[in-house]
């Protein structure tokens, strides 16, 4: 059956991206928010719409180095908020991927995700719901997807340097967890990193660590 050529009849939402960049400085999980012109003092994350012209990965790609100066993170695409009344504008429905990097060369608008509820930033506290749009619930849906995959991928890599202590990783899975693994946590990681060699100086004169890095190959995006 043949296709009719004439789109112009249909009625079609706008189309934008979104992205929830995560990193982790040691002891809680931090993600990186904007304050462009347009929003009127509020924060929001980075992104924008999508062009006729590009994929929407390419788009997010743009829009994080140009809003956010962040380039070299991995992104997979978390999922599409459509609800008819996110955007007052009008029926504009975003992708939104989960982004992370293990990268602290930027410095500015990371806030601390201390709960489901707050962001913190030094001594500035924002309420994820007064967030522009709908971004406190897609920050909310990226870092529950982020915990739920930690043992059944290898998204946590992305969150460490390419080499690491597995003290590292033991702290960076108990925070996003919320567990406390002892002992078992270098028997359930085995399997899943392999040992490089042993750091060239011990912390503070201590003893020197193993270090480790991730078995399975990198991959920028998913």
């Amino acid at each position: 059956m043949a296709l009719t050529k004439d789109l112009a009849g249909y009625q079609h939402p706008y189309v934008t991206v979104d992205g929830v960049l995560f990193r982790s400085n040691g002891t809680c999980l931090e993600v990186k928010l904007i304050q462009p012109p347009k929003l009127e003092g509020q924060w929001g994350l980075p992104g924008g719409f999508v062009s006729i012209d590009k994929l929407a990965i390419d788009t997010l790609r743009e829009k994080m180095a140009e809003k956010a100066n962040i380039s070299g993170f991995y992104a997979e695409q978390l999922q599409t908020y459509d609800a008819l009344t996110r955007d007052e504008r009008g029926r504009v429905l975003t992708i939104a991927y989960l982004c992370l990097t293990n990268d602290f060369s930027d410095s500015n608008d990371w806030f601390a995700v201390v709960s489901n509820d707050e962001l913190v930033q030094e001594d500035m506290v924002i309420k994820l719901d007064s967030l522009a749009f709908d971004h406190g619930q897609i920050i909310r849906d990226a870092k529950e997807r982020l915990t739920n995959k930690l043992w059944y991928s290898d998204l946590a890599r992305y969150l460490l340097p390419e080499e690491f202590k597995m003290s590292a990783a033991q702290r960076l899975f108990e925070m996003l967890e919320g567990s406390n693994y002892h002992n078992n946590f270098r028997r359930n990681m085995r399997d899943r990193v392999i040992e490089v060699g042993i750091e060239t100086s011990g912390h503070h004169g201590g003893p020197k660590a193993t270090l480790y890095r991730w078995a399975t190959p990198n991959r920028k995006e998913k």
